[in-house]
């Protein structure tokens, strides 16, 4: 009984990581399978449900990008008006711009923006977001991936979750859990059972129908 305590515990453990490794696997390397733009009331319920009421004079929007196994949304309620009239200009007589037409863009110190992403498979596991307010720009629970992994072909503007969703995490737990049992302790115990039907040793296969003795005259196990 303790050997098989110890042997699922230890599947747990494995499966936990295994379930982390592939999260971060599909939000660094999946592709993008969808994107599409948040409407207003999406925008401004994601707003308000992470950063508070949003801006009277705001204009929420925001996207959702999806891959295999990985989401990325993002939400704002910025105000970006048009770039002044003399940009406008140099860019229509073909001039080169000034390098300070974004500059000039002002940022009200009220300007909210939510960045969420969550990854996981078969269901979303961690999570992470990034919020800024004004200038000012929060990272919970995510991490830039190191200069290493960046260097293997990692999709651009992605970051790494941090932060377990306790519900999808104990689910991708059970199914990674499942498939290591059936890839290895599984056949195993098929294997055993299948010798003491026919009267061999379930650990070595040794003919024990006309033993004399509870143990294995080939193995010594019982």
């Amino acid at each position: 009984m303790r050997r098989r305590l110890r042997m699922f515990g230890f599947l747990a453990v494995l499966s936990i990581a295994a379930s982390t490794v592939v999260a971060w696997g599909c939000v660094l390397w999946s592709p993008l399978r969808d994107s599409r733009p948040l409407t207003a009331v999406e925008a401004t319920d994601l707003i308000t449900q992470r950063m508070g009421t949003v801006r009277d004079h705001g204009r929420p929007r925001g996207t959702r990008n999806d891959g295999p196994g990985w989401a990325a949304v993002f939400a704002s309620d910025a105000t970006i008006p048009a770039p002044p009239r003399p940009t406008r200009l140099s860019k229509a007589r073909g001039r080169r711009s000034s390098g300070h037409a974004f500059t000039q863009i002002p940022i009200h110190p009220d300007d909210k923006q939510v960045e969420i992403f969550t990854a996981g498979w078969p269901l979303s596991c961690l999570e992470g977001q990034r919020t800024t307010r004004g200038t000012t720009r929060r990272p919970h629970g995510l991490v830039e991936p190191p200069g290493l992994v960046r260097d293997l072909g990692v999709k651009p503007m992605r970051l790494v979750p941090l932060r377990p969703r306790w519900g999808g995490l104990a689910v991708n737990a059970i199914f990674y859990t499942a498939v290591f049992w059936l890839a290895v302790p599984g056949p195993l115990a098929l294997r055993r059972r299948l010798r003491r039907r026919r009267g061999a040793c379930p650990h070595c296969g040794y003919d024990v129908a006309h033993a004399e003795h509870d143990a294995c005259p080939e193995c010594g196990r019982p």
